[in-house]
């Protein structure tokens, strides 16, 4: 279905980070942040939740470094994650 509505609707941050959560929970880390580089681009840099999951795929391709700055600008933009400023101090994806 996210396919689909990504034909609908293509160049929607919203979609497209949808897209790259289905592929993140699949394990396929690599297309998720191809998905989320997309969703970036498109506008989805001024969403938080957004750049917490971009940090998130990041982390698991193990750039870790870049990870911590997409959380912090996601925590700068007043996220409300339950588990964002544990994954900061932690340095780690906590699900």
């Amino acid at each position: 279905m996210i396919t689909r509505a990504n034909d609908l609707q293509p160049n929607q941050p919203t979609i497209q980070d949808t897209y790259g959560f289905v592929m993140y929970k699949s394990k396929n880390y690599k297309d998720a942040e191809k998905w989320w580089k997309k969703a970036l681009s498109n506008g989805g840099n001024k969403n938080s939740e957004t750049l917490e999951h971009y940090g998130d795929v990041l982390f698991q391709l193990g750039k870790v470094d870049e990870a911590m700055t997409y959380w912090q600008k996601a925590k700068d933009l007043g996220s409300n994650s339950k588990f964002l400023e544990q994954k900061i101090l932690e340095r780690k994806v906590i699900d």
